[in-house]
């Protein structure tokens, strides 16, 4: 149990550090204007999304920020815990990278959606069709992870974007607002279960 309690205080202490992160990479980002030669140069960054006007063009550019998204996602996170210990130097400067590569994500695919909607899984593959979900999924933001959810949704509605992934999405996000993991209903079908976290998300 004092192991289990050490991991989840851990776990907790990590996501606090990761969200103060995102707090002051924004607040730099409006401090700053994201002026141009940065990476958070929004100018720059709408101007690329404008620019993707056939299918096969957003369907390279979503795919590339799906590679993106999962760039440090290969356990090296992990691997950096083990070798320098964790909240060592090289684990908070890990965090830091980590935090920025997914800020960044962020804002593309919020650019992206804003212009040209959600992606189909038919004209742009399942990669490219995953990528806006996966991006936002792994915000720590509330509310970038609301901002773009009646698209998420309509996705599920439509039957593109499968129960599992979707719930997935629910449920982590109901985790961040209220400290704790929603309570499934072996009594309630797959349709009611996303509605009651829906209504106790107060999602539209």
């Amino acid at each position: 149990m004092d192991i289990f309690n050490s991991a989840l205080k851990a776990r907790v202490f990590l996501w606090l550090k990761i969200k103060k992160l995102n707090i002051v990479i924004a607040f730099l980002c409006i401090l700053l204007g994201c002026r141009q030669n940065s990476e958070f140069d929004l100018a720059r960054i709408n101007s690329n999304i404008d620019k993707l006007t056939t299918f096969q063009s957003q369907k390279e550019y979503l795919e590339f920020l799906a590679d993106e998204d999962q760039r440090l996602r290969q356990n090296q996170s992990s691997k950096i815990v083990l070798e320098f210990g964790r909240n060592s130097k090289e684990d908070i400067e890990f965090s830091k990278k980590f935090v920025r590569l997914d800020s960044l994500n962020f804002i593309k695919i919020d650019g992206y959606l804003l212009k040209h909607g959600y992606p189909s899984k038919n004209k742009h593959g399942t990669k490219a069709f995953m990528a806006p979900w996966a991006i936002i999924h792994h915000s720590n933001s509330i509310a970038a992870r609301k901002k773009h959810f009646s698209k998420i949704y309509q996705a599920y509605k439509e039957g593109e974007l499968d129960y599992n992934a979707f719930s997935l999405y629910l449920g982590r996000t109901y985790q961040m607002v209220f400290g704790n993991r929603f309570q499934t209903d072996g009594n309630r079908t797959q349709v009611e279960e996303v509605a009651a976290q829906i209504n106790a998300l107060e999602l539209k």
